[in-house]
């Protein structure tokens, strides 16, 4: 009996486990639908995580640029996203925003599917956005 429920257990376990994605279809626009924080964070931050990201749109251009759409950008973050391009590291599962001057460092977003959802945790940040495809 402890056999099957071990068996079982660890196909549930990789059932839900996170699925690799592909560079082509990270390609497009990704708009946020909820922000959740991945550490503790004060509440005071996680709201102003949410009231910059809710809504927001990651735009990854088929030929490597990047556009970001805040509904409130309330720390100039348009201005440092301007003329940014991304890669995405296949193995690692994470996409570098920047530029090759700045050997892409401005952001990293570790991308996650789970099922039928996609998550991007921003690395910077401390919070996972889940996102869906726009058109």
């Amino acid at each position: 009996m402890k056999k099957y429920l071990i068996i079982a257990l660890l196909l549930l376990a990789v059932g839900v486990s996170a699925q690799n994605v592909t560079q082509k279809e990270l390609t497009g626009k990704w708009v946020t639908v909820k922000i959740d924080p991945v550490t503790e964070m004060p509440l005071a931050e996680l709201n102003e995580l949410k009231k910059l990201f809710n809504g927001s749109t990651f735009d990854f251009k088929a030929d490597g640029k990047f556009i970001i759409t805040l509904p409130g950008d309330t720390m100039g973050m348009k201005e440092m996203f301007a003329n940014t391009s991304w890669i995405f590291d296949d193995k690692l599962q994470t996409i570098k925003i920047g530029t090759k001057g700045d050997s892409y460092g401005i952001m990293g977003i570790k991308v996650a599917k789970v099922g039928t959802k996609v998550f991007f945790e921003l690395l910077e940040s401390g919070a996972k956005a889940e996102v869906v495809k726009g058109k």
